[in-house]
């Protein structure tokens, strides 16, 4: 009797240390493990070397030996990023629970340098844009990217001059103070594009707008961006001013609504690339230690800006309102205004037989900012009122030709691309019909010749 009660002791026994054993669910060791890199350009070892290894969570730093080696022990388990500094990676390393890993890191010569303009202003954003620059200053500028800033906080100091790497515990570290100015001004903007480019030159030049957006807005003191507290604001006009002639490639627009079909018509021979959004930007704006993160770790700059409007869009402060962002070609857009031009003849030559249709189209339509509409949406919708092959045929050219502008759109199967103004009849009378043919889109396209019909 006593070896059986002793025997079912030790079954109980054994069987609670394989319950605690198993799958490793009740185990008190943390999720570590160990890497090993060799780092080379062809065959030869890159030594006494910085290399970074980076995710959204962690980071840690070490130098190759005079082998090219670098350990990593105990470090958490997940990918990686690997950054060498002088050197262009294209590598992700895995850290595996409880092993050690060995890896070869291959690097290239840094092919292109990137110099990156950054011009902001916090008016009313102060928090939002002090955010930004911490993470542009625990970033820094490396030797494949020149983080280049001009910006004014809520005091009226204003900063310029290059982001070197810290802690990011102080904005203005290394930079120069200059005198109060407007950033509305847009002579002001082309003397720091002007200077950030004699300064430190590069084969690619980035522009990066931060502040209130507008698009294309009827007031004067709303039409554009880089707003001001005296209500003053850099019309669209004056930024295609500032930005002809000056080599800019890529036109970042951390702001609200500017994805205005308007906007871009401005803009489409000064830039070859833009991003922007139709809807509102949280005051977070974007996530440069993100950008920042793939400008330097991917070879081609449109794979790293299309990598980091994937990453953006999934931040939460953006989905939880539901904010997207384009990344454009600026190339298309003359293509996509022909075939908007096809579009505001059928509508204007048909005015009379379908005012009906095109009201009911702008009331179900929402308008996304002021009279801002999204211009698939309120095509499409028009299109399902009338039923016209004639007019569909139109619809269906529009819409291969928009989603040829796009490098990325993660809403492009939800029709949304870009806004385009769509006023009523009274709005329209007060507020555009004296501004609005005056721009480059609608002596392009004659959508006004349309608007001016709406009653």
């Amino acid at each position: 009797m006593k070896n059986i009660f002793l025997l079912m002791i030790i079954l109980c026994l054994s069987l609670c240390l394989i319950g605690c054993g198993g799958g490793g669910g009740g185990s008190s060791k943390s999720s570590k493990g160990n890497i090993v890199l060799t780092v080379r350009n062809n065959k030869t070892f890159i030594t006494n070397t910085q290399v970074t290894l980076f995710n959204d969570k962690d980071k840690y730093l070490g130098f190759t030996n005079d082998k090219g080696i670098v350990t990593f022990n105990n470090i958490n388990v997940g990918s990686y990023f690997v950054e060498v500094e002088g050197y262009e990676v294209t590598n992700t390393v895995s850290v595996i629970k409880d092993m050690t890993v060995e890896e070869t890191v291959n690097v290239d010569e840094v092919s292109s340098k990137i110099t990156f303009i950054f011009y902001g202003n916090s008016y009313d954003l102060d928090k939002g844009l002090r955010n930004n620059m911490k993470e542009m200053f625990q970033y820094g500028s490396t030797n494949k990217v020149n983080v280049i800033v001009m910006y004014k906080l809520s005091d009226n100091r204003v900063f310029r001059g290059k982001v070197e790497k810290s802690d990011g515990s102080d904005i203005t570290k290394g930079l120069e103070e200059l005198s109060p100015r407007l950033f509305s001004n847009a002579s002001n903007l082309e003397e720091f594009i002007i200077w950030a480019k004699n300064k430190y030159p590069a084969d690619t030049y980035i522009l990066d707008l931060w502040n209130h957006g507008s698009g294309w807005h009827p007031d004067y003191d709303n039409r554009a961006i880089n707003h001001e507290e005296d209500k003053s604001c850099m019309e669209i006009y004056d930024l295609h001013t500032v930005l002809q002639g000056k080599n800019i490639e890529y036109l970042l627009f951390d702001a609200c609504n500017m994805q205005f079909i308007e906007v871009l018509a401005q803009l489409k021979d000064d830039v070859s690339y833009s991003i922007a959004s139709e809807e509102a930007i949280p005051s977070r704006g974007y996530n440069y230690t993100n950008l920042f993160t793939y400008l330097n770790t991917k070879n081609n700059i449109n794979d790293a800006l299309i990598a980091f409007c994937k990453a953006q869009v999934e931040e939460p402060s953006w989905t939880s309102i539901g904010t997207d962002i384009k990344f454009n070609n600026m190339e298309r857009i003359d293509n996509l205004n022909e075939r908007i031009s096809d579009i505001s003849d059928f509508l204007y030559e048909n005015s009379n037989k379908y005012r009906d249709e095109v009201n009911n189209a702008r009331r179900n339509i929402p308008n996304i900012y002021y009279a801002g509409k999204d211009i698939n949406s309120f095509l499409t919708e028009f299109g399902n009122e009338i039923n016209n092959s004639e007019f569909n045929n139109l619809l269906k050219a529009y819409i291969s030709e928009e989603k040829s502008v796009f490098l990325y759109n993660k809403t492009i199967d939800t029709k949304k691309g870009f806004l385009v103004n769509i006023p009523n009849a009274n709005i329209w009378r007060d507020k555009y019909a004296i501004s609005y043919p005056k721009t480059a889109f609608a002596k392009s396209t004659g959508w006004d010749k349309f608007l001016e019909t709406i009653r």
